[in-house]
Order: C-alpha cells, then sequence, then structure tokens
C-alpha cells in the first residue's frame, strides 16, 4: 500500500478477524471486517474504494444503531409495499428488547446473536418464530452493506424447524368440511382455496377488477401475491363458477370479491372476510365434520398435489400456487400411502412386460460340443 494514496489498500488478518487499511483524505484508516473469511474483507476494500472514488468519506459506523438499520428496512417494505410490512413491528419489538433500544450495530455480533437467540428459546419461542426474527435482522445488515452504510453483514445463525405441516384433504374431507359452512361467502372463500391452493391473505385481497371477462381469466399483480410476482388464473370450471356467483352477489360499495356484510345489516355495506370471523367459522366446521385441528393453510399442499397427480407440468403448477422454488413446492407434494401403491403396482406392471428369455445364450463348453 503507497502511503498517503486514495484508494489503495491492503486487507491483513488479525487473531482470527481480517481487517483493512486503506488511505483517505492523506489519512490511514484501518477497519475490521468483522469476518475470519478474507473474502469479506476485500469485499469490504472494494466498497470502501468506490466510495472515495466518489468523493464520499468513509462512513462512522461506530454511530449506526441497529434502530436505524430496522427503520430503514421498514421504510424499503413501506415504499414496496411488500407484505413482510404486516409481521416486521412484532420483529422489530423482539429485536430491540433483545440487544437495547440504543444498541449499536458493530456489537450485534454472531456471539451477541446466539445469546439472544438463547433467550428466546428459554423465553419459550418456537424456533420457527426466531428465525422470522433474526430473517428481519439479516435484512436489515444486508440493507445497509448494499448501500454502504455498514461495512459488512455478521453471520447470523438458523435454527432447525420440525414443524412442517404434510397435511393434505381428501375430496371427501373438503366436501365434509363445506357442508357446516352456511355463510356463502365463506363457502366461496374456501372451495376457491381448495382448487388454487393461494393463501389465505391473497383470496381475501382478491376484486372484481381482476376478472376478465372476455377472455375468463383473473390476473393478480404482484402487490397481492406474497412472492411480489404477477400471476394469472384461467376461470374454468368450478372457478369460473365462484367468480360468476361472486359477481351477481356484488355491491358497489364494495370491491372485493369476497365480503361479508359489516354488523348492522343490508344496508350497513360490505367488508372483507376477516380472519377472526373466518377462523371461527373454520373451527366449528372441522369439528362438526370430525376434523379437529385441521389448517385452511393444508389446501396448499393439496392443491400442489392434485396438479401433479393431474398430470400438469410442474413449472405450470407452481405458477399456479405461487412458488417461487422447486424445494418448497416439492415439500408440499410430500407423498402418502396412495402414492407409494400406486407406484408398486406400477413397478410390478411393468417388470411383468420384461422378457423372460435370455437375449444372450452361453458358450458350450468344447467337450459338449464334441
Amino acid at each position: 500500500m503507497k502511503n498517503g494514496t486514495n484508494g489503495l489498500g491492503s486487507v491483513y488478518q488479525r487473531g482470527g478477524v481480517w481487517w483493512i487499511a486503506y488511505y483517505y483524505a492523506g489519512e490511514l484508516h484501518r477497519e475490521s471486517s468483522r469476518s475470519p473469511r478474507e473474502f469479506d474483507a476485500r469485499a469490504l476494500l472494494k466498497r470502501r474504494q468506490r466510495a472515495m472514488a466518489k468523493g464520499r468519506p468513509t462512513p462512522n459506523v461506530e454511530q449506526v444503531t441497529l434502530k436505524k438499520l430496522l427503520d430503514d428496512l421498514r421504510d424499503v417494505y413501506v415504499t414496496n409495499k411488500l407484505a413482510s410490512l404486516r409481521t416486521f413491528p412484532s420483529h422489530r419489538t423482539a429485536l430491540l428488547a433483545a440487544f437495547g433500544v440504543g444498541a449499536r450495530a458493530v456489537d450485534i455480533t454472531t456471539s451477541a446473536i446466539r445469546k439472544a437467540i438463547k433467550g428466546w428459546q428459554e423465553a419459550g419461542k418456537a424456533n420457527a418464530t426466531i428465525n422470522r426474527y433474526t430473517t428481519t435482522l439479516r435484512r436489515a445488515f444486508s440493507l445497509a452493506a448494499q448501500a454502504e452504510e455498514f461495512p459488512s453483514i455478521p453471520y447470523v445463525p438458523r435454527l432447525k424447524e420440525e414443524n412442517t405441516r404434510e397435511g393434505f384433504y381428501t375430496r371427501a374431507e373438503f366436501l365434509a368440511i363445506l357442508e357446516h359452512i352456511r355463510d356463502g361467502a365463506l363457502r366461496d372463500f374456501i372451495e376457491w382455496g381448495y382448487f388454487t391452493g393461494m393463501r389465505k391473505g391473497e383470496i381475501a385481497k382478491l376484486t372484481r377488477a381482476l376478472v376478465d371477462r372476455e377472455t375468463w381469466t383473473m390476473t393478480l399483480p404482484g402487490r397481492i401475491t406474497k412472492n411480489g410476482k404477477p400471476k394469472t388464473l384461467a376461470l374454468v370450471g368450478p372457478l369460473r363458477a365462484i367468480v360468476e356467483r361472486r359477481l351477481a352477489a356484488a355491491r358497489p360499495d364494495c370491491p372485493l370479491l369476497f365480503w361479508r356484510l359489516r354488523t348492522g345489516g343490508a344496508r350497513s355495506g360490505g367488508e372483507p372476510v376477516r380472519i377472526y370471523d373466518f377462523k371461527r367459522a373454520w373451527r366449528a366446521a372441522c369439528r362438526r365434520a370430525g376434523l379437529q385441528g385441521r389448517l385452511f393453510h393444508d389446501f396448499r399442499r393439496t392443491g400442489a398435489r392434485n396438479l401433479v397427480r393431474a398430470g400438469v407440468d410442474r413449472k405450470v403448477a407452481m405458477a399456479i400456487t405461487g412458488h417461487r422454488t422447486e424445494s418448497v413446492f416439492s415439500r408440499y407434494n410430500i407423498t402418502d400411502g396412495l402414492d407409494l401403491a400406486e407406484a408398486a403396482e406400477k413397478l410390478v406392471a411393468y417388470v411383468e412386460t420384461l422378457p423372460t428369455e435370455p437375449t444372450i445364450r452361453p458358450l458350450r463348453r468344447h467337450a459338449e460340443a464334441t
């Protein structure tokens, strides 16, 4: 490194952590990458060099607080209208309570994060809940690193989640639940979930304006879907019947496709299918059908499996259900006893078609030939 020259720098190791050194405005700056990997230190040095090339001084990372990182992340969620904004307040509260409202970002090391995780576990938090907290924390650091406001992202441990559900509905079970739902809007709401595998929150946001009655398709914009990508559904069979019923029941004061009357009667207008009302009706119907404890979300797994069994291409099926990754979709399309029995029958049928006579005859011994 040439003394006094802006932009030039070096990386070096001190203990188990890599550091960078560089000159800016004639002064030597040393900065820890807080990482045991040389790669991270070199990436940090490149970010500093880019900042210096633009004439920006190195950020004072000592003054960056966790609260600022979280507030910046919230602003991104608000600007982009992301669904994560709904759960962000509870995550923010948990993180600030664990590390302190005035905690500096540089003090949130991997060791500090492990300590916070231990505290959450002792408080009875599920691993899945803790992973949601730490995911928000990682996103906040990542955003700051991208904006070159903070040097590095600490390693954030991830806990093993063993609460992956494997529930499915047979058609008979679905019909049994539907039989005990008296409200027409809720019946259509549940039937739509069974045939599409859509999330409950997505269904509640559907409006009549999304329906194209010339082509009988429905296009969902990215602001509705959880993964942020738009998707189009063909309205055929039961789906078209549901939409036609909802359009026939439309009210000028409510743009939603699935709505219920507000408390106060028919003149009080329509409102979305509220989660509280839905859960109460759903639980009652499941109990009467002898299916206590079953989840509406299991329709997503049911829809994924039905699409695959129907012979729909996996990519098309993923577009319908809204899955972005093959791994999650494969987890939903879990095999069961019926799948295994069908596979065994196919194997037996295939083996029975194989020839029983050898295609190559062994050579006879010389003595036998003479």
